[in-house]
């Protein structure tokens, strides 16, 4: 090298062919890598499976709500007499909140059969 040429290091990437020991270290690196992508791929899938699961859940019940709202009403399970009247042939089943008749009918052969007294 002579006064006037100049050299500076600088550093590059270039192609290098791999060594058998590299090739085999590699292929290590890419099946470890290959196990760990398939695994974060399950736990996503199972993320959002859960998450797909619960935002239907919601959906369904937000839409149960919008009907009850929508109809101004829902059923309940409200306590109720059932009264037998023989002398009319009718049973009516009255709310025991509200007192309201809520159905009437006549009564069968066999209920009216049941309020007839015993004979000794």
């Amino acid at each position: 090298m002579n006064e006037q040429t100049k050299v500076d290091v600088v550093r590059q990437s270039l192609k290098c062919l791999l060594t058998d020991e590299e090739k085999q270290a590699k292929a290590g690196e890419l099946a470890m890598a290959t196990t760990s992508l398939e695994e974060k791929e399950d736990e996503k899938a199972e993320v959002s499976a859960s998450f797909n699961a619960a935002i239907k859940e919601l959906k369904a019940r937000c839409g149960r709500v919008a009907t009850v709202v929508t109809n101004g009403y829902e059923y309940r399970e409200v306590e109720c007499e059932i009264e037998h009247d023989y002398k009319d042939g009718t049973i009516t089943t009255i709310r025991r909140d509200t007192m309201e008749v809520v159905g009437q009918r006549s009564m069968t052969t066999e209920e009216r059969e049941q309020g007839l007294p015993f004979e000794k």
